[in-house]
Protein backbone atom coordinates (compact mmCIF):
# COMPACT_ATOMS: atom_id res chain seq x y z
CA UNK A 1 0.00 0.00 0.00
CA UNK A 2 1.21 3.44 -0.94
CA UNK A 3 1.30 6.88 1.40
CA UNK A 4 -1.63 8.11 -1.01
CA UNK A 5 -3.93 4.77 -0.88
CA UNK A 6 -3.43 5.06 2.85
CA UNK A 7 -4.12 8.39 3.47
CA UNK A 8 -6.96 8.90 0.85
CA UNK A 9 -8.51 5.80 1.82
CA UNK A 10 -9.03 7.38 5.04
CA UNK A 11 -10.23 10.74 3.43
CA UNK A 12 -12.64 9.67 1.32
CA UNK A 13 -14.66 7.86 4.37
CA UNK A 14 -15.56 11.65 5.57
CA UNK A 15 -15.40 10.65 9.08
CA UNK A 16 -12.19 12.90 9.41
CA UNK A 17 -13.88 16.87 8.98
CA UNK A 18 -10.82 18.09 7.27
CA UNK A 19 -8.64 18.16 3.98
CA UNK A 20 -6.45 15.19 3.12
CA UNK A 21 -3.03 17.14 3.54
CA UNK A 22 -4.60 18.44 6.99
CA UNK A 23 -5.56 14.69 8.22
CA UNK A 24 -1.70 14.13 7.14
CA UNK A 25 -0.74 16.60 9.77
CA UNK A 26 -2.73 15.85 12.11
CA UNK A 27 -1.54 12.28 12.18
CA UNK A 28 2.20 12.96 12.11
CA UNK A 29 1.17 15.25 15.41
CA UNK A 30 0.24 12.77 16.73
CA UNK A 31 2.49 10.44 16.05
CA UNK A 32 4.75 12.26 17.99
CA UNK A 33 6.54 14.25 15.07
CA UNK A 34 8.22 17.04 16.41
CA UNK A 35 8.61 19.29 13.61
CA UNK A 36 5.77 21.44 11.88
CA UNK A 37 4.46 20.05 8.56
CA UNK A 38 2.86 22.87 6.32
CA UNK A 39 -0.06 21.70 3.68
CA UNK A 40 2.15 22.58 0.44
CA UNK A 41 4.81 20.25 1.80
CA UNK A 42 2.17 17.26 2.35
CA UNK A 43 0.60 18.21 -1.34
CA UNK A 44 3.90 17.14 -2.65
CA UNK A 45 3.76 14.17 -0.93
CA UNK A 46 0.69 12.82 -2.45
CA UNK A 47 2.37 14.00 -5.67
CA UNK A 48 5.58 11.93 -5.12
CA UNK A 49 3.31 9.33 -3.72
CA UNK A 50 5.88 9.26 -0.75
CA UNK A 51 7.10 10.53 1.99
CA UNK A 52 10.60 12.49 1.76
CA UNK A 53 13.31 11.59 3.95
CA UNK A 54 10.93 10.10 7.01
CA UNK A 55 13.02 10.30 9.59
CA UNK A 56 13.52 14.06 9.21
CA UNK A 57 10.18 13.91 10.80
CA UNK A 58 10.42 10.78 13.51
CA UNK A 59 13.81 10.98 14.07
CA UNK A 60 15.61 6.91 14.33
CA UNK A 61 12.15 5.78 13.72
CA UNK A 62 10.68 7.04 17.01
CA UNK A 63 6.86 6.90 16.68
CA UNK A 64 4.76 7.55 19.46
CA UNK A 65 2.61 4.71 19.08
CA UNK A 66 -0.16 5.09 22.04
CA UNK A 67 -0.24 8.74 20.24
CA UNK A 68 -1.32 7.41 17.18
CA UNK A 69 -3.75 5.15 18.42
CA UNK A 70 -5.51 7.13 20.46
CA UNK A 71 -5.95 9.64 17.53
CA UNK A 72 -8.22 7.00 15.66
CA UNK A 73 -10.22 6.26 19.01
CA UNK A 74 -10.94 9.71 19.47
CA UNK A 75 -11.96 10.67 16.05
CA UNK A 76 -13.35 7.31 15.51
CA UNK A 77 -15.28 5.29 18.58
CA UNK A 78 -18.54 5.34 16.73
CA UNK A 79 -17.39 5.03 13.43
CA UNK A 80 -14.54 2.76 13.18
CA UNK A 81 -15.76 0.32 11.32
CA UNK A 82 -17.00 2.96 8.09
CA UNK A 83 -13.05 3.08 8.37
CA UNK A 84 -12.15 -0.82 8.16
CA UNK A 85 -14.73 -1.16 5.23
CA UNK A 86 -12.78 1.79 3.13
CA UNK A 87 -9.65 -0.57 3.49
CA UNK A 88 -11.85 -3.26 2.47
CA UNK A 89 -12.70 -2.64 -0.52
CA UNK A 90 -8.96 -1.79 -1.68
CA UNK A 91 -7.19 -4.65 -4.23
CA UNK A 92 -4.13 -4.16 -1.91
CA UNK A 93 -4.86 -3.94 1.96
CA UNK A 94 -1.28 -4.01 3.21
CA UNK A 95 -0.83 -5.27 6.61
CA UNK A 96 -4.36 -3.92 7.77
CA UNK A 97 -6.25 -6.38 9.76
CA UNK A 98 -9.82 -6.38 7.57
CA UNK A 99 -11.24 -8.73 10.23
CA UNK A 100 -10.32 -7.75 13.47
CA UNK A 101 -11.37 -9.16 16.54
CA UNK A 102 -12.21 -5.35 17.83
CA UNK A 103 -11.36 -2.22 17.39
CA UNK A 104 -7.98 -2.33 19.05
CA UNK A 105 -6.84 -4.90 16.59
CA UNK A 106 -7.92 -2.84 13.62
CA UNK A 107 -6.09 0.95 15.20
CA UNK A 108 -3.44 -1.41 15.48
CA UNK A 109 -2.77 -2.40 12.05
CA UNK A 110 -3.19 0.70 11.05
CA UNK A 111 -0.17 1.46 13.32
CA UNK A 112 1.83 -1.16 11.46
CA UNK A 113 0.86 0.30 8.09
CA UNK A 114 1.91 3.69 9.07
CA UNK A 115 5.44 1.87 9.98
CA UNK A 116 5.94 0.01 6.83
CA UNK A 117 4.82 3.42 4.55
CA UNK A 118 7.11 5.10 6.12
CA UNK A 119 9.51 2.55 5.34
CA UNK A 120 10.31 1.76 8.97
CA UNK A 121 10.41 -1.69 10.86
CA UNK A 122 8.24 -2.75 13.30
CA UNK A 123 9.42 -4.81 15.87
CA UNK A 124 7.35 -6.98 17.62
CA UNK A 125 7.62 -6.89 21.37
CA UNK A 126 6.65 -10.10 23.11
CA UNK A 127 3.78 -8.94 25.01
CA UNK A 128 2.53 -7.96 21.12
CA UNK A 129 3.31 -11.27 20.13
CA UNK A 130 1.96 -12.96 23.12
CA UNK A 131 -1.46 -10.70 22.58
CA UNK A 132 -1.45 -12.19 18.75
CA UNK A 133 -1.13 -15.30 19.69
CA UNK A 134 -4.14 -15.40 22.31
CA UNK A 135 -6.36 -13.11 19.58
CA UNK A 136 -5.87 -15.29 17.02
CA UNK A 137 -6.54 -18.40 18.83
CA UNK A 138 -10.15 -16.72 20.78
CA UNK A 139 -10.86 -16.09 17.07
CA UNK A 140 -10.05 -20.17 15.85
CA UNK A 141 -11.34 -21.40 18.56
CA UNK A 142 -14.72 -19.50 18.95
CA UNK A 143 -14.36 -18.51 22.37
CA UNK A 144 -16.65 -15.15 21.95
CA UNK A 145 -19.06 -17.85 20.90
CA UNK A 146 -18.64 -20.07 23.76
CA UNK A 147 -18.52 -16.75 26.42
CA UNK A 148 -22.11 -15.50 24.96
CA UNK A 149 -23.57 -18.88 24.60
CA UNK A 150 -26.50 -19.39 26.97
CA UNK A 151 -25.02 -22.69 28.45
CA UNK A 152 -27.82 -22.83 31.00
CA UNK A 153 -30.34 -23.78 28.15
CA UNK A 154 -27.96 -25.92 25.95
CA UNK A 155 -24.47 -25.82 24.97
CA UNK A 156 -23.38 -27.18 21.28
CA UNK A 157 -20.62 -29.94 21.90
CA UNK A 158 -18.12 -28.62 18.97
CA UNK A 159 -18.00 -25.14 21.37
CA UNK A 160 -16.77 -26.85 24.29
CA UNK A 161 -14.30 -28.99 22.41
CA UNK A 162 -13.03 -25.37 20.73
CA UNK A 163 -11.74 -24.80 24.63
CA UNK A 164 -10.29 -27.76 24.90
CA UNK A 165 -8.22 -27.12 22.14
CA UNK A 166 -7.81 -23.42 22.90
CA UNK A 167 -6.81 -24.00 26.47
CA UNK A 168 -3.90 -26.74 25.11
CA UNK A 169 -2.88 -24.16 22.49
CA UNK A 170 -2.25 -21.49 25.03
CA UNK A 171 -0.10 -23.62 27.47
CA UNK A 172 1.81 -24.65 24.66
CA UNK A 173 2.90 -21.55 23.10
CA UNK A 174 2.83 -19.25 25.98
CA UNK A 175 6.01 -21.04 27.14
CA UNK A 176 7.95 -19.23 25.14
CA UNK A 177 7.73 -16.60 27.75
CA UNK A 178 8.12 -17.73 30.90
CA UNK A 179 11.54 -15.78 31.29
CA UNK A 180 9.53 -12.35 29.63
CA UNK A 181 8.39 -11.09 33.55
CA UNK A 182 5.85 -9.33 31.40
CA UNK A 183 2.42 -9.21 33.38
CA UNK A 184 0.04 -9.85 30.11
CA UNK A 185 1.69 -13.48 30.80
CA UNK A 186 -0.09 -13.61 34.06
CA UNK A 187 -3.39 -12.34 32.80
CA UNK A 188 -3.52 -14.99 29.45
CA UNK A 189 -2.67 -17.73 31.54
CA UNK A 190 -5.69 -17.31 34.05
CA UNK A 191 -7.81 -16.11 31.67
CA UNK A 192 -7.08 -20.08 30.71
CA UNK A 193 -7.58 -21.52 33.48
CA UNK A 194 -11.00 -19.97 34.24
CA UNK A 195 -11.99 -20.85 31.15
CA UNK A 196 -10.90 -24.39 31.58
CA UNK A 197 -12.64 -24.42 34.85
CA UNK A 198 -15.77 -23.37 33.73
CA UNK A 199 -15.85 -25.81 31.00
CA UNK A 200 -15.30 -28.40 33.43
CA UNK A 201 -18.06 -26.99 35.68
CA UNK A 202 -20.39 -27.78 32.37
CA UNK A 203 -19.43 -30.88 31.93
CA UNK A 204 -20.51 -31.82 35.26
CA UNK A 205 -23.41 -30.51 35.01
CA UNK A 206 -24.63 -31.39 31.49
CA UNK A 207 -25.46 -34.32 29.38
CA UNK A 208 -25.86 -35.08 25.76
CA UNK A 209 -28.81 -35.27 24.22
CA UNK A 210 -29.36 -39.06 22.41
CA UNK A 211 -28.60 -38.22 18.44
CA UNK A 212 -27.91 -34.37 18.73
CA UNK A 213 -24.33 -32.41 18.99
CA UNK A 214 -25.56 -30.73 22.02
CA UNK A 215 -25.63 -30.89 26.12
CA UNK A 216 -28.31 -29.82 28.22
CA UNK A 217 -28.36 -29.33 31.97
CA UNK A 218 -28.81 -32.67 34.21
CA UNK A 219 -32.06 -33.09 34.92
CA UNK A 220 -33.64 -31.87 38.46
CA UNK A 221 -31.01 -28.80 37.83
CA UNK A 222 -31.45 -25.42 39.77
CA UNK A 223 -31.70 -23.85 36.54
CA UNK A 224 -32.07 -20.84 38.49
CA UNK A 225 -28.70 -21.65 40.61
CA UNK A 226 -27.42 -22.75 37.77
CA UNK A 227 -27.71 -19.84 35.54
CA UNK A 228 -26.74 -17.32 38.18
CA UNK A 229 -23.06 -19.44 38.68
CA UNK A 230 -22.77 -19.56 34.96
CA UNK A 231 -23.24 -15.64 34.66
CA UNK A 232 -20.97 -15.03 37.72
CA UNK A 233 -18.48 -17.24 36.04
CA UNK A 234 -19.01 -15.23 32.90
CA UNK A 235 -18.47 -11.79 34.30
CA UNK A 236 -15.02 -12.77 35.96
CA UNK A 237 -13.86 -14.31 32.33
CA UNK A 238 -15.39 -10.82 30.52
CA UNK A 239 -13.12 -8.95 33.25
CA UNK A 240 -10.12 -10.55 32.24
CA UNK A 241 -10.65 -10.11 28.61
CA UNK A 242 -11.15 -6.60 28.30
CA UNK A 243 -7.75 -6.27 30.69
CA UNK A 244 -5.86 -8.50 28.20
CA UNK A 245 -7.48 -6.29 25.21
CA UNK A 246 -6.73 -3.17 26.83
CA UNK A 247 -2.74 -4.34 26.29
CA UNK A 248 -3.64 -3.07 22.69
CA UNK A 249 -2.75 0.32 23.65
CA UNK A 250 0.22 -0.02 25.60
Amino acid sequence: MTFADFFKTINDTKVFDCTRENLVIDIYRAAGSPLAIKSDTVKKWFTRNKVAQPTEYFPQSNIDKAGFIKYFEDKTADSWQILLEAFRTLEDSGVIDCNPADASAFYLSLLKQFYEILGFTWIESPKERMLKIFNQAVKKHNILDFLQNDSANRLLMDLADDVDDFVLKIKNTMREFEDSNEPLLDKIIEFTILIDEYNGFLAFNMQPVLGSDFYVPLPKTNIRAFRQEIESKIRDLGVLYNEIQSNNND
